[in-house]
């Protein structure tokens, strides 16, 4: 049942021409089998996949440059793992692909307990957002430290943003290109909490000011370190310890 409410919709890429009938023919069988497994879903072609249209872009819309492996557990604590990943930040969507198939299945975001993408070799855990209260609805959070007493957790929002030509120096310059904006924020959930922060040191310290002695002990050992994800990371493990 896991699976079923899951795979709720199902996007295929047109078939091709005459020539490749007999794989068209495979990918017709493999498409009724999922449908007995998902239920009904909605057709559509891959433009379904990108929200711009035409032109030179910069940054992406997806958390990588490609289809990735990775895993999916449904709420009901099936584990989905033959399959490739794709996550959608703009639209914070999740697209599930079997191999050697051109189906794509849209995944439903409420049956979804986490994913994990694999990438350069390293996973990547992502949890939806209604896992903890206070978050934005219906958006993915990747998780940087896993704990019962300090949870890290990382939200990009991505956001496409037309090209500016009114700076006439980038327009000479040939630097105007549209773009895919990342706005990345951090957050901790400790105590049945929420506390959002910036990554920068004076705003890591205002936010957790109160909670522990380790943060400041950290933060003035590491004060000549560049303030970066890692250190964040390396922080709210120490609270951990």
């Amino acid at each position: 049942m896991g699976m079923r409410k899951l795979l709720l919709a199902i996007l295929t890429i047109a078939f091709c021409a005459a020539g490749k009938a007999q794989a068209d023919k495979n990918n017709l069988s493999v498409a009724v089998d999922f449908k007995s497994i998902a239920g009904l879903g909605r057709m559509q072609t891959s433009d379904a996949f990108q929200s711009y249209k035409s032109g030179a872009v910069t940054g992406s819309q997806f958390y990588t440059d490609a289809w990735c492996q990775g895993a999916v557990t449904t709420t009901a604590n099936e584990t989905i793992s033959n399959y490739l990943l794709l996550y959608d930040k703009v639209r914070q969507e999740l697209f599930i692909r079997p191999k050697d198939t051109n189906l794509v299945i849209q995944a439903d975001k409420s049956q979804v307990k986490n994913f994990t993408l694999i990438v350069n070799n390293a996973p990547h855990l992502f949890v939806p957002s209604s896992v903890y209260t206070g978050l934005p609805p219906g958006c993915f959070f990747e998780m940087l430290v896993a704990d019962t007493n300090y949870t890290l957790l990382k939200f990009t929002r991505t956001t496409f943003v037309r090209a500016d030509y009114i700076d006439m120096l980038k327009v000479r310059n040939g630097e105007v290109n549209d773009a895919f904006v990342d706005d990345i924020t951090y957050y901790v959930y400790h105590n049945n909490a929420i506390i959002k922060m910036a990554l920068k040191e004076h705003a890591v310290r205002k936010a957790l000011s109160g909670l522990s002695p380790k943060v400041d002990a950290f933060l003035d050992a590491h004060r000549n370190n560049e303030f970066s994800e890692q250190l964040l990371i390396n922080l709210v493990t120490a609270l951990n310890q």
